[in-house]
């Protein structure tokens, strides 16, 4: 089967009925004894719980659908769901190409078994999953689809292709134990083992996992991982992360200094705002570039009379005979004053002082990778997540953003990501950001602390390049550790060999396999097929039915 790909807020918008979200949640309670589906669960969720109802015992489903469940936060309803009522048999995703151009999104395939009830958790614990990265395109493995001139040649065609599915099976789901090769990459994992990694014990709930790093993350992140468990946590229990602020009227609230000369607004009623990551041309954030301004006022009109501040009158008044334009959910000619997001406020034109957060985490990461900070108080907008520390030690905090801009936090960036921009940026979601590992600089000497200080001063403050300039390497194989950007290799060194224990293979390691995840990225993203759903020859949708067919051992579906 293969779903569509979108979320189900908009399939209710532009398909279905309002309403339409509410009944299908209903009917997957129903039909599986109560379970919660969570409101921004994707359509496709829909299409397992309800296929899953057709199974006869040990029967096989297969979907593809977007991978997108594998990461974020509501993917835990799908994840329970596996865990609790399947053999989760296998997780395909390709690492070079887009399976289906036209849906815009990055595909995984899974295969399901029939295996529900209390009395059948041993089996499933016991299940083996197999995490499975394709490295080669889909036509490295099965033969393309070719119009045959008769039946016989039909015949022939066909044959081939299912030896050639069989390959493909025998190679991936039938594997006892992690495999690679140049062709693709095999890691189990232990049902109940997903179970645990998930699994709040605090609050007796399942609460999900990012699964995506067992079919992405290469085998020296699995190593770190064994290497550093004492020493890493996750970004949530360093600092709260928040989300970025939200106006509720953009072209009101975010003014640029010819509005500000215009109208002669006061500073004290303006703040500095970063919009997005290309601002950060360093690390430590140059405010002097930054284009635009947060206005916001606590004070009445009545107070600004008479406290002789006209800047901010003028320009207020000015905003209430503005009117709203057409856009998404917004109506056109709604006064500014009434939009709904600023209705509750002391004063609509007045935003809640927030607190400049102690590091920018990127919402969006392409080629470059940073976490910046600034000394100046910054307002962080859509493209960015605040970090505040718990600990109120400067130089702990100042060792810790080091940290999370050195190369092993590409390394841990990378397979957490969810790429549902076209072009390959990958997105993180503030859960998922919050759940992104890093080391605690808590959890090293004070001595190593300073030295992790004294060594980021001066990468924080020049040009910071893309990963592929500041390792300077464009490919795995060219990857060389003399030639990484000294000050980096530096900072990298401090925390792979004295943190970490890692020697100079290990290391090397580290930054070939950043170089190959967003080189992958970037090359997946760049790949196409043809406009109907086949690449290279290959009718996506047919091979999958075949797949799912052998699987299935004879059908899909038993």
């Amino acid at each position: 089967m293969n779903p569509p790909y979108t979320r189900q807020e908009e399939m209710e918008s532009l398909v279905f009925p309002e309403g339409y979200r509410a009944t299908l949640q209903r009917l997957a309670s129903e039909e599986w004894d109560g379970f919660y589906v969570g409101k921004r669960s994707s359509i496709y969720s829909y299409f397992f719980f309800h296929g899953g109802q057709f199974l006869k015992e040990k029967g096989r489903l297969g979907l593809i659908t977007s991978n997108s469940w594998l990461d974020v936060d509501y993917g835990k309803y799908l994840q329970s769901f596996f865990l609790e009522n399947f053999k989760i048999i296998a997780i395909i995703e390709s690492k070079v190409e887009r399976w289906f151009e036209d849906a815009d999104i990055n595909t995984a395939i899974t295969i399901l078994e029939e295996c529900g009830g209390k009395e059948k958790k041993d089996e499933r614990d016991n299940n083996v999953v197999k995490f499975v990265q394709l490295k080669k395109p889909l036509s490295h493995y099965i033969p393309p689809t070719l119009l045959a001139k008769n039946e016989k040649e039909r015949r022939k065609y066909e044959e081939k292709r299912w030896n050639a599915v069989k390959k493909l099976i025998e190679a991936t789901i039938n594997v006892k134990e992690y495999h690679e090769d140049n062709d693709l990459r095999v890691f189990p994992k232990k049902q109940g083992e997903l179970w645990k990694e998930g699994y709040d014990e605090r609050k007796k709930v399942y609460v999900g996992s990012q699964w995506g790093k067992y079919t992405r993350a290469p085998s020296v992140f699995f190593k770190i991982l064994k290497r550093g468990k004492d020493k890493l946590v996750m970004i949530e229990q360093l600092g709260e992360v928040r989300y970025p602020i939200k106006t509720g009227v953009n072209k009101f609230f975010y003014v640029t200094k010819k509005v500000i000369d215009e109208f002669d607004i006061e500073d004290e009623f303006l703040s500095h705002v970063v919009k997005t990551p290309k601002e950060f041309e360093t690390i430590l954030l140059n405010t002097t570039n930054l284009k635009k301004f947060l206005f916001s006022c606590p004070l009445s009109k009545a107070k600004l009379t008479k406290l002789g501040k006209n800047g901010a009158l003028q320009y207020i008044k000015w905003g209430e005979k503005q009117v709203t334009k057409a856009r998404q959910k917004t109506p056109a000619g709604v006064p500014w004053p009434e939009v709904p997001s600023v209705q509750g406020r002391k004063y609509w034109y007045f935003i809640p002082e927030i607190k400049a957060a102690d590091v920018l985490c990127n919402r969006f990461f392409d080629r470059r990778f940073f976490f910046g900070f600034t000394t100046k108080p910054v307002i962080e907008d859509q493209t960015f997540y605040g970090l505040t520390y718990y600990s109120s030690d400067q130089n702990l905090k100042k060792a810790q953003t080091a940290v999370l801009n050195s190369t092993l936090m590409a390394l841990f960036v990378e397979p957490a990501g969810a790429i549902k921009v076209a072009q390959g940026v990958l997105q993180y979601a503030k859960d998922q950001m919050g759940r992104l590992i890093t080391i605690d600089a808590s959890k090293v000497s004070h001595n190593t602390r300073a030295k992790l200080v004294r060594t980021f001063e001066d990468l924080s403050k020049r040009r910071l390049g893309s990963i592929f300039e500041e390792i300077d390497a464009e490919k795995p194989e060219n990857v060389s550790l003399d030639k990484v950007k000294p000050d980096r290799r530096k900072l990298d060194e401090l925390i792979m060999r004295e943190i970490l224990a890692l020697s100079d293979e290990e290391q090397l390691d580290i930054y070939k396999a950043v170089i190959d995840l967003v080189k992958a990225r970037m090359d997946r993203a760049k790949s196409v097929g043809k406009r109907k759903k086949k690449i290279k020859g290959i009718d996506v949708d047919a091979l999958v039915e075949d797949i799912f067919e052998e699987v299935g051992k004879g059908r899909l579906m038993k």
